[in-house]
């Protein structure tokens, strides 16, 4: 599958294994990656090791790692063989980490020095949680805050499972962002495992993976907040429509699909949308933890969102998109 440019997997130099495995998926990260392992390294918590999977990069991502892994051995670089799906690179992580609790760290976000001990010290001290995550803001391209959110996950994270579930299914995703902080907190590995890691929905990819993964875990344990902005998601520039282009042009091509680095329509979007609010129906029925009533509640009212959704998404996507309106 994959190349290990670093030593024995997940040895640390006192010869045992580290207590945090960290896994980065990566495609074509050059960009931001460096600012992203650095965070990793300046963490105030040490005993982890760092492990790299590269989805067969054509930039300049494999001598950055290559690089970063020859100056700290906690650092093991993988570099896919062929091309493998996303969720399949998330989850080949899960298979090569070594130690008890396990991370997701994207290639583009970064995170304050204590985000690792904070986490580790909650689930430490809540044996009956198997997740715990911060709060969390977003950054633009060049690191820069450019929005906060004020959902109060500690206190919904607390509350009922129904709450919970309620939460993570009916909370709009572009307004609370609600999967961003959790999937990239630290789990108790062979938990993730056992619930299948990463969802992977056959022939749709990029529809809720995230959320589908943590309706998952609630079922098996207690998520614990850190009620503390640690962790710093990078939101990428999107495409609108240049202020030189009349917006007939533009629409052209972009029926056409001739602007470079788009990849979304309008039959994929509603394709995804549909699947991820299916599976999320499947696994409340299957696996949330009460009453079979709340189980009915919920899954109409997730129903009623999926074909909501839509008409307040696409009108307001178009017109940021065609410049008629401010992000």
């Amino acid at each position: 599958m994959g190349s290990d440019l670093s030593g024995k997997a997940g040895i640390s130099s006192q010869g045992r294994l580290p207590k945090v495995s960290i896994g980065m998926p990566v495609y074509n990260g050059e960009a931001f990656i460096r600012a992203a392992l650095d965070s990793l390294l300046a963490q105030t918590f040490a005993d982890f090791e760092l492990i790299i999977s590269d989805n067969v990069s054509t930039d300049a991502t494999e001598k950055i790692c290559r690089h970063y892994a020859a100056l700290d051995p906690r650092i093991r670089y993988y570099r896919n063989d062929v091309p493998i799906g996303p969720m399949e690179n998330f989850n080949r992580l899960i298979d090569l980490a070594v130690a008890p609790y396990f991370m997701w760290a994207a290639h583009d976000d970064v995170r304050d020095s204590s985000f690792i001990d904070c986490l580790v010290r909650a689930l430490d001290t809540h044996p009956q949680a198997v997740l715990a995550f911060t709060g969390f803001d977003n950054i633009d391209d060049q690191g820069k805050r450019v929005r906060t959110f004020g959902e109060k996950w500690s206190e919904i994270m607390t509350s009922s499972k129904f709450r919970q579930y309620w939460a993570m299914t009916l909370f709009d995703e572009a307004q609370t962002q609600k999967a961003n902080a959790p999937i990239y907190g630290l789990m108790h590995r062979e938990v993730l495992r056992g619930c299948g890691g990463m969802m992977s929905i056959p022939r749709v990819i990029f529809c809720g993976e995230d959320v589908l993964a943590l309706l998952r875990l609630l079922a098996l344990g207690n998520f614990v907040v850190v009620d503390r902005v640690l962790f710093h998601y990078r939101v990428r520039s999107h495409m609108t429509r240049p202020d030189n282009q009349s917006v007939g042009e533009y629409l052209i091509r972009r029926g056409l699909k001739q602007m470079p680095g788009h990849r979304g329509s309008l039959s994929l979007y509603l394709t995804r949308n549909y699947a991820y609010h299916r599976e999320m129906r499947r696994i409340v029925m299957r696996n949330a933890p009460f009453s079979l009533m709340g189980k009915i509640v919920l899954w109409v009212l997730i129903l009623v969102k999926e074909y909501l959704g839509p008409l307040k998404t696409i009108p307001q996507a178009v017109c940021h998109e065609l410049g008629f309106m401010q992000k």
